[in-house]
């Protein structure tokens, strides 16, 4: 069993009864590997959203073909974008948070803050 150092993921399990039990896990990463993975920007191409790493590891977020306009939040490790939906003909928006590391999906809003004029309706 190798010794635990910086970078190494360890475990062990044993089969008991049908079940795996895992003992012993641990991830470790430096400070400077944490760094050089950074989300540094995020894309959009062919409707879904991306986010490439300061090491150029690119990633992809969304899987739908209806998303637009990306943009890093300050933390780096959540990103908005607008999701884009056509209902029984009429186009509607959400903007959406997304979490980088885990990809769980939130709407912020799908709502403007005022109701459009003429059909009465606040979607984006």
């Amino acid at each position: 069993m190798k010794s635990k150092s910086e970078n190494d993921f360890l475990f062990r399990h044993e089969i008991m009864n049908n079940k795996i039990q895992i003992h012993d896990c641990s991830i470790s990463h430096s400070h400077k590997e944490l760094e050089e993975n950074n989300p540094s920007k995020t894309f959009g191409e062919e409707s879904n959203i991306y986010v490439v790493f300061t090491k150029g590891l690119k990633k992809k977020l969304t899987f739908n073909y209806t998303d637009s306009h990306p943009m890093l939040l300050p933390s780096n490790e959540q990103k908005t974008c607008v999701r884009n939906q056509n209902i029984s003909g009429f186009e509607y928006k959400k903007i959406m948070i997304i979490n980088i590391n885990d990809l769980r999906e939130k709407v912020l809003t799908d709502k403007n803050t005022y109701k459009d004029g003429l059909t009465g309706k606040s979607d984006i």
